[in-house]
């Protein structure tokens, strides 16, 4: 009967141990590889690493052609002047957020966990926006992102 309640009380410690770490690990900053692409963000007060699509040839390229993207990284397209740039997911196989930012770093408009078949259909914001941020389907519900929440840009040191 000891033995019994031991190994019950044991296996309950690893499942919250396993909990925990899990939790912490989504709460931390994580280490990203800073080069002339990459900057970071905070949502929510939640850090992102971004790698930033700011030619047009980069925002035409996007996240296509990536069979994974971690939790914690995304894109950022920096527009020259707000408008109402359109995304679709042509050649992108994994599902993706979509958050439309006004000259303010303002949330204005949110696509959330648009999958690869929805391809050739387009998303556009109904309002101006200058910044796109493309993250891993489901980050945005997760850190309950909403309409007003700001953008908060962490530059390359």
């Amino acid at each position: 009967m000891k033995q019994r309640l031991r190994l019950w009380g044991s296996l309950l410690l690893l499942l919250v141990c396993t909990v925990f770490v899990s939790w912490f690990m989504l709460q931390r900053p994580v280490s990203v590889k800073y080069d002339e692409a990459t900057q970071g963000a905070y949502l929510r007060g939640y850090y992102f690493g971004l790698e930033v699509a700011d030619t047009p040839e980069e925002r035409a390229k996007g996240l296509s052609g990536r069979d994974h993207i971690d939790y914690r990284q995304g894109m950022l397209f920096i527009f020259d002047s707000p408008g109402r740039s359109c995304f679709w997911m042509k050649d992108t196989l994994v599902p993706l957020d979509m958050l439309w930012f006004d000259n303010d770093y303002r949330l204005v408009h949110q696509e959330l966990s648009v999958t690869p078949d929805t391809y050739p259909q387009t998303f556009c914001p109904q309002v101006d926006a200058r910044y796109v941020v493309e993250l891993r389907g489901g980050m945005a519900k997760f850190h309950g992102l909403q309409l007003g929440d700001e953008l908060t840009l962490q530059t390359k040191q």
